[in-house]
C-alpha cells in the first residue's frame, strides 16, 4: 500500500472573556491544506527516492512568525522525495496562503538535484532565513543558506556553508532575537555563523568533541536572553563491534 501526505495548517483563536467563559475560550478552524497541489508540478529532478514516494507527497513542516509583522506566517516542508522545499506565505495571519517553491533545485529554480531538512527562522528585522542540506547526491550534500527581505515571497541566491559537506546533514537555524547581524547553523557536532546579516559565513568548526562509537544529531542552538548560546543536541552511543 503506497502512503499519501498532504501537509495542513490547523489554527485557532482566542475570544473575548478567557477566564470568564472557558467553554468558549478558543475557536478552531477548519484545516488549510498548504501542499497540494504541488506548486512544482510534475517535475522531477531523477533524485533518489525513499520506498517511491509519489512527487506530491509533503513531510518535514516547519513554521516561523514575522516578529515585525505577526500577520506574516511563513511554513515551509519538503515536498516529494527529498527534492524540493516549498514555502507557503500568509500575510493576513493564516486567513489566506500563497506557495513559494524556495529556488534550490532545479525544479524550482535553482542549480541542485535534491534538497530537504528545510529550517527557517526570522531575524528581529524581519529578515526570513531558510537553511537546508542541498546536492547531486546523497554524498556531497553541503549546508546552504537562502534569504527572504519581503516575508518570503522571494528568495536571494543561496550560499554554501564553508565546510559544510556531510551526508544527511540535519542542520538547524537560529537567529538571533535581539541582533539582526548574527545568525547561527548547526549541524551535527558543527557550527557555522553569519555576523553580517548572512553576506558571509564562518567555516564550519566542531563544538561538540565526538568518542569513538558516539554521533551528535539534531543539533539546535537556543539564544539566552543575556545572549549565551545554548547548545542542545542528541547523543547516541554504539556498542562496541
Amino acid at each position: 500500500m503506497q502512503r499519501h501526505w498532504s501537509l495542513y495548517l490547523l489554527s485557532f483563536a482566542l475570544l473575548p472573556g478567557l477566564l470568564a467563559r472557558p467553554a468558549i475560550s478558543q475557536q478552531v478552524r477548519p484545516p488549510v491544506e498548504l501542499s497540494r497541489p504541488n506548486s512544482v508540478g510534475s517535475c522531477d529532478t531523477g533524485f533518489y527516492t525513499y520506498g517511491n514516494w509519489p512527487i506530491d507527497e509533503a513531510h518535514e513542516p516547519i513554521v516561523a512568525v514575522n516578529p515585525v509583522h505577526p500577520n506574516n506566517v511563513v511554513a515551509a516542508w519538503t515536498q516529494g522525495p527529498f527534492q524540493d522545499i516549498i514555502a507557503a506565505v500568509s500575510l493576513d495571519g493564516g486567513e489566506s496562503w500563497q506557495q513559494v517553491p524556495i529556488p534550490l533545485t532545479v525544479c524550482s529554480g535553482g542549480s541542485f538535484v535534491a534538497t530537504g531538512d528545510p529550517w527557517i527562522s526570522f531575524a528581529p528585522n524581519g529578515e526570513l532565513y531558510v537553511v537546508a542540506g542541498a546536492g547531486h547526491t546523497p554524498s556531497d550534500f553541503g549546508i546552504v543558506v537562502i534569504k527572504s527581505g519581503d516575508g518570503g515571497l522571494h528568495w536571494s541566491a543561496p550560499l554554501i556553508v564553508p565546510g559544510s559537506r556531510t551526508p544527511d546533514p540535519h542542520a538547524s537555524f537560529t537567529a538571533d532575537p535581539k541582533d539582526a547581524r548574527f545568525v547561527y547553523v548547526l549541524w551535527h557536532n558543527l557550527f557555522s555563523r553569519t555576523t553580517d546579516g548572512g553576506l558571509t559565513w564562518e567555516p564550519a568548526r566542531p563544538i561538540v568533541p565526538e568518542k569513538p562509537q558516539t554521533i551528535v544529531q539534531f543539533s539546535q542552538i537556543l539564544v539566552l536572553p543575556n545572549g549565551t548560546l545554548l547548545d542542545i543536541y542528541d547523543l547516541r552511543k554504539f556498542p562496541k563491534q
